[in-house]
């Protein structure tokens, strides 16, 4: 009904004439932020062999670094650059649709410095992804893991083309490492993995 406040202790009392209560309480997987597109019953062993990218058991971080970094290349449209990977072996290549959007002629440079124009772009109308498609066969390229089959603490790599501040000169095939901090959904952008691993412009 209202605050009482008693004035030797100084604390505040509620009178509660209600004898109902409505309660909205966050499902378990929300609160504790666990993965959740994954399988609540599925257990670490199961995930990990479900996996299409089996780095967990099998390769240290050095080694996947070395697996994977001549699939990442270097984005530059105009005066901006960005970073991103090859997802197909015929030249089809993810980035950031920020970073292509505005910038006229597109073009890719490759892990050894091979540079390539790139033949067509499509941006996605609302998230921000674009697809570069270069000319070209037997590229190396990532594959896409199941989002399901991620954990909150697996270990995290990013590899990219970050900028030095005030400069136009880029740090190709830089690597940092984290972790996997949680997942969230959000009623606009949908689900949200959170990680520790350190990003820079680029």
């Amino acid at each position: 009904n209202g605050p009482y406040q008693d004035s030797y202790t100084k604390n505040i009392f509620y009178v509660i004439k209600s004898t109902t209560f409505d309660v909205k309480l966050d499902e378990i997987v929300a609160f504790l932020g666990a993965n959740p597109l994954g399988t609540p019953q599925q257990t670490r062993e199961e995930t990990r062999r479900q996996s299409p990218i089996e780095t967990q058991a099998q390769f240290t971080i050095e080694e996947i670094v070395q697996r994977t970094l001549p699939s990442v290349v270097t984005v530059k449209a105009g005066t901006i650059s960005g970073s991103g990977f090859f997802v197909t072996e015929t030249g089809v290549v993810v980035t950031n649709k920020h970073v292509v959007i505005d910038g006229g002629t597109v073009s890719i440079i490759d892990s050894k410095g091979q540079k390539y124009e790139s033949e067509s772009v499509f941006v996605h109308p609302t998230n921000d992804l674009a697809l570069i498609k270069i000319k070209g066969s037997a590229f190396p390229y990532l594959k896409l893991a199941d989002p399901a089959t991620l954990n909150i603490g697996a270990d995290v790599v990013a590899i990219g083309s970050p900028g030095l501040p005030g400069y136009s000169t880029l740090l190709p095939n830089t690597v940092t490492k984290g972790i996997v901090s949680a997942f969230r959904k959000n009623d606009m952008f949908g689900i949200i993995i959170t990680n520790d691993v350190p990003l820079n412009h680029g």
